[in-house]
């Protein structure tokens, strides 16, 4: 996490030279900032979902899989699940209330998240399917599976989490996980 609150803190006071990009979909598109940081990955701000454009922010690649020596291993397991992504998700703040996009045209419905609270935390997450809203505190080490294609949200004052992001729906990846208990990575 300090190698994240690091290169944060360069985000914040401009030190980053940022491109700007817009990634469409078929439900809908976003401006977003992306600091490239050469061959160890990326850093993108996401001011869309939170209430200040400093909030949230996604920290992806080399920089911190390298910490993760069972990720190839990970990424074999779950490969019929099409891993999308594997980032570090940082918020200090809460963040409001949307719908995550799968950015391949045609596949808005198959997008779910794996969630793990990496140090204890006040947020609560909130998921609603328009019926039921569940809600989740944040304690370290907990993992949530969401289905993102659904209204979520978090109130919170910071929340670090190790997301896993999928491009299947989310009763896929929940009967493939239900499938493989007891799965351990060191």
């Amino acid at each position: 996490m300090s190698i994240y609150d690091s290169i944060e803190a360069k985000w914040i006071n401009k030190e980053f030279t940022v491109r700007k990009t817009t990634a469409k979909n078929d439900v809908y598109s976003i401006d977003a900032e992306i600091i490239d940081l050469g061959q160890l990955g990326f850093f993108t701000p996401v001011g869309h979902i939170s209430e200040s454009e400093r909030y949230s922010s996604f920290l992806h690649g080399k920089i911190f899989e390298s910490k993760l020596p069972w990720i190839k291993q990970f990424r074999q397991d779950v490969a019929e699940l099409n891993l999308h992504d594997v980032m570090m998700f940082k918020t200090n703040g809460d963040i409001t209330r949307h719908v995550d996009a799968n950015y391949e045209t045609g596949s808005s419905t198959k997008n779910c998240k794996l969630n793990i609270v990496l140090k204890d935390s006040d947020a609560t997450v909130y998921v609603s399917n328009g019926t039921v809203t569940e809600q989740h505190d944040a304690q370290a080490n907990d993992a949530w599976l969401l289905d993102v294609i659904n209204p979520h949200w978090v109130d919170t004052t910071e929340l670090y989490l190790l997301q896993f992001w999928f491009y299947s729906d989310y009763n896929t990846v929940l009967d493939w996980f239900t499938r493989h208990p007891g799965l351990a990575y060191k």
